[in-house]
């Protein structure tokens, strides 16, 4: 099942990186991936993804890993 998730991190050359480095622990795949500057705030970016996952217990796990990460601000699956 595909699930948009949203992570608010501090726009720091690493964190993609890591976000990607989690992913590909957890052998998940990324269909799509955006990353925005936030306009409001400096140092802050917004990064959404449509995940495909194979239940909700997955989508969960996924969401709390990439909460610990540093740099990330905060993370919520919008689906």
């Amino acid at each position: 099942m595909e699930r948009t998730i949203v992570a608010i991190v501090s726009s720091k050359p690493s964190v993609l990186g890591r976000i990607a480095t989690l992913m590909s622990r957890g052998n998940l795949d990324i269909d799509s991936l955006a990353m925005h500057k936030l306009g409001t705030k400096k140092g802050i970016s917004d990064i959404s993804m449509l995940v495909n996952v194979e239940d909700e217990h997955q989508t969960d796990r996924l969401v709390k890993q990439l909460d610990k990460l540093i740099d990330v601000i905060s993370v919520a699956d919008m689906t």
